[in-house]
């Protein structure tokens, strides 16, 4: 049996051999920094591949099991290719159909009639007062993207939300309008 002051001291020599975080990251940077900048300047810019590092970097940091991985350069290089495919889908996300064209909503163009103008102010009122009522996230998406002409990957970033959850703000906007119109 072993008596608690060996113990101890195995339990010591053992935590001394297993790097800490900041180590582990500081010869991740150390020895993969220039290989991985030039993979991701395959793709993108210098500037976009630093932001790219940083947020792999960022990524490591925050891994639970840092000391785990086994091969370093690997794990950062994977996820420097998840994050490039991410950017990607992001960037080249669908967007939904237009399905009220507000651009087409001159209201007062050619207008002449008095009552056709008083229907135009109604609906335009009916618009604002749903608009008021839409959930803060909803009306916020529908204005970035439809009226500010933001994409849905500009506008996911800018809320920082998936472009699926834009598609949805912006499904249930379009949805509460046609309702009142």
């Amino acid at each position: 049996m072993l008596d608690e002051i060996s113990v101890e001291a195995i339990l010591k020599t053992v935590k001394r051999s297993i790097p800490n975080r900041n180590e582990l990251l500081a010869d991740a940077y150390r020895y993969h920094a220039c290989s991985l900048k030039s993979y991701l300047m395959r793709t993108v810019d210098e500037a976009d591949a630093e932001d790219l590092m940083h947020d792999v970097y960022l990524r490591m940091a925050s891994h639970a099991d840092l000391g785990m991985i086994d091969n370093m350069k690997a794990f950062m290089f994977t996820t420097a290719t998840n994050l490039l495919r991410d950017r990607w889908r992001r960037a080249n996300a669908r967007y939904a159909p237009t399905l009220v064209n507000f651009e087409e909503l001159n209201l007062f163009a050619g207008a002449s009639d008095p009552a056709e103008v008083a229907g135009w102010r109604e609906s335009l009122d009916l618009v604002q007062t749903e608009m008021g009522r839409l959930p803060t996230k909803s009306r916020r998406a529908f204005e970035l993207n439809r009226m500010g002409g933001y994409s849905y990957a500009l506008t996911a970033d800018l809320m920082s939300v998936s472009v699926s959850m834009i598609e949805k703000h912006i499904s249930l906007t379009l949805g509460r309008l046609r309702a009142v119109l």
